[in-house]
């Protein structure tokens, strides 16, 4: 008679014994820290100019929301951004249309439009 022929089964208790701790995932907890340090709200009139959204960024900002408060679509990216589909062409914001970005107050967003001018609203908080 085969010698494991009975064992076969406490092998695959002691394997599994083995392995579950090793390949389970351990819970951990998260913790949610509120951004409660300041919160600034800025209003830029943007053109076909590359305009930097705000002029001035809030010191020690994490995040920010941009919002288009015009019927001209705002395009958004570096200060090389156009507003075209050219490789430099911007992200379109169009009337009413928002966008959140974590971001630190060292990186710039700037905003440009094909033609007239919008109302850009950013609310930048640390």
């Amino acid at each position: 008679m085969n010698y494991f022929a009975g064992k076969a089964k406490y092998f695959l208790i002691i394997f599994l014994i083995i392995a579950i701790p090793l390949f389970a995932q351990q819970a951990q907890d998260v913790a949610l820290v509120p951004l409660d340090n300041g919160i600034l709200q800025t209003i830029t009139s943007v053109d076909n100019t590359a305009t930097a959204l705000p002029a001035t960024a809030f010191a020690g900002r994490k995040s920010m929301l941009i919002k288009n408060l015009d019927n001209v679509t705002v395009y958004l990216g570096s200060d090389t951004v156009t507003a075209d589909t050219a490789s430099t062409g911007g992200h379109p914001l169009i009337q009413y249309d928002a966008v959140s970005i974590d971001l630190g107050e060292n990186t710039i967003i700037y905003g440009i439009t094909a033609s007239g001018s919008s109302n850009v609203s950013t609310l930048e908080v640390r």
